[in-house]
């Protein structure tokens, strides 16, 4: 998991802005969060964890429902920032720099579980599954766990070779375009290119659907593993401890 966020290390410099909450694509986005968690969590208070929180917007969140939160990102600079926007906004969220295969909270901890904005990417199969178990782990018996994500599957199937023209806050042009599909380990390569940085490079994504994600959910102890379809592909998986 380390490695592959190195490998995103522009792509995210692009999207900083997405990011954060005080941007108004992060305040729009931390909206989108709340409509999430209010809808498919039953609780309203008790402890939570966010799961690759980077620069906070779903940790930030979380506690103005109610819950008393801790974020873990393993990307060091994000939680450095993390940190900075929670003083700001007088939150008492904590963070820290954690790789969800190998979390160091106690059993049992969690009534909580989120893992919002799509970071499943990043996770191949076998990482997914160490981070279920550790989930699994430290959620209290009967606490939930909510996953936001994006269904790569249709992606492929409907937009497969697709060139992206996309810019960010700063005026910046980015062009993409899928550039290989590795069936063997899941994941397709995406070229990227910055012309006004003259930046090129490329990222693994790996392939996710709700069938899979269920079945490795299920593998893993959860119970009542339920998907719902937000909007195109856009899904939101929930199981229980």
């Amino acid at each position: 998991m380390k490695g592959k966020m190195k490998e995103f290390k522009e792509h995210y410099e692009f999207y900083d802005f997405l990011y954060n909450p005080f941007s108004k694509a992060g305040l729009e986005r931390k909206e989108r969060m709340k409509n999430i968690i209010t809808k498919y969590c039953k609780k309203s208070s008790g402890n939570a964890l966010d799961l690759c929180c980077g620069m906070g917007i779903g940790t930030f969140t979380l506690e103005e429902i109610g819950f008393d939160v801790i974020g873990v990102d393993i990307k060091e600079d994000y939680i450095k920032r993390a940190k900075i926007y929670a003083k700001k906004l007088n939150s008492n969220t904590k963070f820290f720099i954690q790789d969800t295969e190998d979390l160091s909270f106690q059993d049992n901890t969690f009534d909580i579980i989120t893992m919002l904005g799509n970071a499943m990417p990043h996770f191949s199969i076998d990482s997914f599954s160490k981070s279920m178990k550790e989930s699994y782990r430290v959620l209290k018996e009967g606490g939930e766990i909510i996953i936001q994500y994006t269904d790569w599957i249709s992606i492929i199937f409907s937009f497969y070779q697709r060139t992206l023209i996309e810019d960010n806050d700063k005026g910046e042009v980015m062009i993409s375009y899928h550039s290989g599909l590795n069936t063997k380990e899941g994941f397709i390569k995406r070229f990227f290119h910055i012309p006004g940085k003259g930046k090129k490079f490329e990222n693994i994504f790996y392939i996710w659907s709700p069938w899979i994600l269920e079945y490795v959910l299920k593998e893993n102890g959860f119970k009542n593993i339920e998907s719902f379809n937000e909007s195109g592909v856009n899904w939101i998986t929930k199981g229980k401890k």
